[in-house]
Formats: structure tokens, sequence, C-alpha cells
């Protein structure tokens, strides 16, 4: 994938969210063929959907061990 057009000058919010944008792009078209369908029109959102940003999100919560 040809990221070259974000290289030059300094980093910024913008270049990475168009980067971001494109690989996963490639991702999604990639995918759409190994599974032979098509993918959803909006991408999945784990903040909207009140994921976890790390750790497994169907792992239960357990309670502090209470000394």
């Amino acid at each position: 994938m040809d990221l070259s057009d974000l290289r030059d000058g300094e980093i910024t919010v913008e270049k990475i969210r168009t980067a971001t944008d494109r690989i996963m792009a490639a991702l999604t078209e990639l995918l759409e063929e190994l599974r032979g369908e098509k993918a959803p029109v909006e991408r999945f959102d784990p903040k909207a959907a009140g994921v976890a940003e790390i750790g497994n999100p169907n792992q239960k919560k357990r309670k502090k061990d209470q000394a």
C-alpha cells in the first residue's frame, strides 16, 4: 500500500486518520474476498459499542480480592 504522499511534513492527526482509513479499507477488501461477502457499510466502532480498549471484551470482570 502506498502511503508515500503522507510522509512529507510533520505527522498530524489528519495524516494518521488518512493512513488508518486507507489501511482499513484495504483490509476490508481482502476480508470481503476471503469471506465471499460484502462487509457492513459502517465500520465497527468499539468505543460506540462500549467495548473496552484493552483486554478480552468477553471476559467477566472479577471482583477485587478483599483483604
